[in-house]
């Protein structure tokens, strides 16, 4: 039994490093071509920013650079959004967790972004406040889907693929989805580059 359980082991570290070493790197460069990647590592798991430029080329949005600031950011939702597309895919009501994070870090500094408040009013809290006001502010102006509240993850995602949503940020499992979502002969040229 242990010299199985040993196989299946080094099984799983060869399949991971095939799949993290080797065939991630070629799906990002991929969805670069037809997507831009914004991403930031954190303990192996990429949290992205997925962009379609179709719609920002559209909407007549520059692409977002190093320096894109929060208040650029809402101008280019209004953009897309006058433009007729949906500037952001997420599902608020169902598992939003990035927004928030990447809300909260936008008013934490990298020292204090992990401690939880003691309450809304000292100054951690505070941060944590004005990044849920950042949050409402673009659901009240209508940034989201219309169903963002009742909608599913699966539901946002497709509205991002189908090319009705602009900003998609999430993690780098997403890669193979949207690999997946375009037809064989414009997939990567890994086993037809989708892993499903």
């Amino acid at each position: 039994m242990e010299i199985l359980k040993k196989r299946k082991s080094l099984r799983w570290k060869i399949v991971r490093m095939l799949l993290f070493g080797w065939l991630f790197p070629f799906l990002l460069l991929f969805l670069s071509m037809i997507y831009i990647v914004f991403s930031m590592i954190n303990s192996q798991i990429e949290r992205t920013m997925f962009v379609n430029t179709e719609i920002l080329d559209a909407a007549g949005v520059a692409m977002p650079g190093a320096d894109y600031t929060w208040e650029q950011f809402e101008a280019d939702c209004r953009k897309i959004k006058d433009a007729g597309y949906t500037p952001i895919a997420a599902a608020l009501g169902d598992i939003p967790h990035y927004w928030w994070e990447f809300a909260i870090f936008n008013h934490t500094t990298t020292e204090n972004h992990l401690t939880i408040p003691e309450s809304a009013s000292d100054e951690i809290g505070q941060g944590w406040v004005a990044a849920m006001e950042d949050i409402k502010a673009l659901y009240e102006a209508g940034y989201f889907p219309d169903n963002t509240l009742s909608a599913k993850d699966d539901e946002t995602f497709a509205m991002f693929v189908e090319g009705k949503a602009a900003f998609l940020l999430d993690g780098s499992w997403k890669v193979n989805g949207i690999s997946c979502f375009y037809p064989a002969d414009q997939r990567t040229a890994a086993k037809g580059g989708c892993l499903l």
